[in-house]
């Protein structure tokens, strides 16, 4: 059986992913606002039986929005982010606590 190197087929590029935190705080805004709008949407279409799901996402977004939930958010993660001290698991606790707080269902 014979062998074959494949090592030069790899790319050389190495990958660095660094964080800023402006970078970090925008992308946990992001994901906790995307998170929080279609967990409302499935909510609305479940209430109402809608079965157009951009309607209930329009909805759902623009709710999001009139609600003044994403000041609280980014309120949120500014105090997560500014008590993280590098343990991951303690940080997506405390994301999932900012989504769970912020639910447009409350049901």
């Amino acid at each position: 059986m014979s062998t074959t190197d494949v090592s030069a087929l790899r790319p050389s590029i190495q990958w660095s992913f660094k964080f800023t935190s402006s970078t970090l705080m925008q992308t946990l805004q992001l994901g906790i606002a995307t998170t929080l709008i279609l967990e409302y949407s499935f909510f609305l279409s479940q209430q109402s039986n809608w079965h157009e799901s951009a309607k209930t996402l329009k909805l759902a977004a623009a709710e999001y929005n009139a609600s003044g939930t994403p000041a609280a958010v980014l309120k949120a993660v500014k105090d997560v982010l500014s008590q993280d001290d590098g343990d991951d698991e303690k940080l997506c606790k405390m994301i999932i606590d900012i989504i769970l707080r912020n639910r447009l269902s409350k049901e």
